[in-house]
């Protein structure tokens, strides 16, 4: 990811990013690289986390068991989970989730106000990092 910001700094004849929005697939863990960003103070938007199981490469189809149990516990959709987790990555992490169905917004502004607990963060911790952002 690094080459790729240097890349497009180079591009625009910038020094700086404000925002990165990368589309990365097929790596085992981005936690390197977001935290690279984060160290640099630049955002990152997660796609794979708005986008849930089977929409992007490197995504199994799959949800893993923790986000639906974690989904469950909460009567919330896994979809819900992922945009409620996202943002606990850290301070540079950025959910803009985007929609053409209404169902989709609806479900989308209720996960602002699902609230997880230390308990719920510490049981997705082990899901791979590609999948939460």
């Amino acid at each position: 990811m690094r080459g790729q910001v240097e890349e497009n700094l180079r591009q625009l004849g910038r020094d700086h990013l404000d925002l990165v929005n990368p589309r990365l697939s097929g790596m085992d863990s981005i936690a390197d690289h977001v935290g690279a960003c984060g160290e640099q103070g630049v955002a990152f938007v997660p796609f794979s986390a708005i986008a849930g199981a089977g929409r992007e490469a490197g995504v199994s189809g799959a949800e893993p068991d923790e986000v639906l149990a974690v989904a469950r516990a909460h009567e919330a959709s896994p979809a819900q989970v992922r945009l409620a987790w996202a943002p606990h990555r850290g301070p540079h992490v950025l959910v803009i989730p985007g929609t053409g169905d209404l169902g989709h917004l609806a479900d989308n502004v209720a996960a602002g106000s699902l609230r997880l607990t230390s308990d719920d963060l510490a049981r997705l911790e082990v899901v791979p990092q590609g999948y939460s952002g």
